[in-house]
């Protein structure tokens, strides 16, 4: 699970891992914003042979603790209550009721994870947050027209609208990951066809009455953790498309004035110049233009017989 988390504290980038990280600006005084990469993971160890199962569950998460303060909030660090699988529409099956548990882990994380791109995008609003009074009122309605000469917003509107781009790639990547994931689970662990050659290799029992209950039970609690990370991607997906367009706003008045006011000057420049050039002509000493005219009439005239 990946994702981006902003912050108006700087952080530093934890050791030993390779994860993305930056600051820009803000219009504040003194303030910046800063974004940093995080992921969250989940990995199960289990056996599938017992039909009482036995497996151990351990879930990470590497952003500086934002995402396991979540964690620890929502009481994931659990297996959860009986009322609780019901809820997630995740049902334990026999040998498989570690991959089950697995399966309620991972539906419980994508909330983790959409919390913690909600949070980021709240860090946005307040960036990009405009009211009806910032318009009405002169003063900050020239703030948001035109631009400093550092390019400070120019520099965050481009910063957020580039993050917002790499923020719907990433989402659509979770969602595309955890469907290929789940094919590859089932085609390794929960096909017949897989259990008549390595029969340790899957946790389908003997009868086939009872794999094919096992195979229901596994894509029925899949497909509600795949559909839970479809609605909360869909949310978050059509938020990042609200909050692009309302950057691209922002960003185009920014231009468009900017644009007016160097045709201004460009006007106003070539108006003087003008001006110079009909006074210069015009009051140019006649004494000047008789002795440059005089001149070239001696350079153009015949050289005297007899001289060389």
């Amino acid at each position: 699970m990946r994702l981006l988390s902003a912050s108006p504290f700087h952080r530093p980038p934890l050791p030993n891992l390779e994860r993305k990280s930056g600051w820009v600006r803000t219009l504040a005084a003194t303030g910046r914003l800063s974004v940093s990469e995080g992921r969250i993971a989940v990995a199960v160890r289990t056996t599938c042979d017992l039909d009482l199962p036995v497996f151990s569950l351990v879930s990470l998460a590497d952003n500086g603790g934002q995402d396991y303060r979540l964690i620890n909030a929502k009481g994931l660090g659990k297996l959860g209550s009986a009322d609780e699988w019901r809820e997630a529409g995740i049902r334990p099956a026999i040998r498989s009721t570690g991959i089950s548990a697995f399966a309620f882990r991972i539906r419980a994380l994508w909330s983790v994870w959409a919390e913690g791109w909600k949070e980021t995008l709240d860090c946005f609003d307040k960036q990009l947050e405009v009211q009806v009074t910032d318009i009405l009122t002169r003063r900050t309605r020239l703030q948001l027209m035109y631009d400093d000469s550092n390019l400070a917003v120019s520099e965050l509107y481009f910063f957020i609208s580039q993050l917002l781009r790499f923020a719907s790639v990433w989402i659509r990547e979770s969602v595309d990951d955890l469907h290929d994931f789940v094919l590859q689970l089932q085609d390794q662990h929960f096909s017949p066809a897989e259990k008549t050659h390595s029969p340790h290799a899957s946790f389908l029992p003997d009868s086939p009455e009872a794999q094919r209950a096992a195979i229901e039970v596994f894509r029925q609690n899949w497909q509600s953790v795949m559909s839970h990370q479809q609605k909360l991607a869909d949310d978050l997906l059509d938020r990042i498309a609200k909050k692009q367009e309302e950057v691209s706003s922002l960003r185009e008045g920014i231009f468009t004035a900017t644009a007016v006011s160097e045709a201004t000057k460009s006007k106003q420049l070539n108006h003087y110049i003008l001006v110079f050039t009909v006074v210069t002509i015009f009051y140019l000493p006649l004494s000047f233009v008789a002795v440059s005219q005089l001149r070239t009439l001696l350079y153009c005239s015949p050289s005297a017989p007899g001289s060389r």
